[in-house]
């Protein structure tokens, strides 16, 4: 008689629902000079093994580079592994990032953000809302980050 699979366990970084491991998903992966507009993008969570930028980053969304458009999204409760856990990448426009965790960059790592609004999302390293991006006229508030940066 074969056993039932095991399940993921859940990484400090998944909030409930979400789970970072080998059976996560990821809300959307966006190509270059793709766009993505007008959607809520919730509970999506990334592997906790693998590289760095393609499977243990970007939760919420994951953009090839920052040719990818993100327009009048919301992000919440999504979490990556490593980095972005509402985004990696991209440039999103008008949008709202809530709740998102991540080893690094809560909210969102190494994306062009204008007019964008990130609220209490967290990193248990570096960059609560914001890390090693462009930020124009955002709207910042009460992210955090263990180890710096809770912007």
């Amino acid at each position: 008689m074969s056993r039932p699979p095991k399940l993921a366990t859940q990484s400090s970084f998944a909030w409930s629902g979400t789970t970072n491991g080998p059976a996560a998903v990821r809300c959307v992966y966006l190509g270059s000079k793709a766009a993505l507009a007008g959607f809520t993008l919730t509970h999506g969570a990334t592997r906790d093994a693998g590289d760095d930028d393609r499977q243990r980053s970007g939760g919420g969304v994951r953009c090839q580079s920052v040719s990818a458009v993100v327009s009048n999204c919301v992000l919440t409760g999504n979490s990556a592994f490593r980095f972005g856990g509402g985004a990696y990448y991209g440039t999103l426009n008008h949008c709202t990032l809530t709740d998102n965790r991540a080893g690094w960059a809560g909210g969102v790592n190494s994306g062009t953000l204008n007019h964008c609004t990130l609220t209490g999302n967290s990193a248990s390293e570096e960059g609560g809302g914001a890390r090693l991006g462009t930020l124009n006229n955002c709207t910042l508030a009460g992210n955090s980050a263990s180890h710096g940066g809770g912007a």
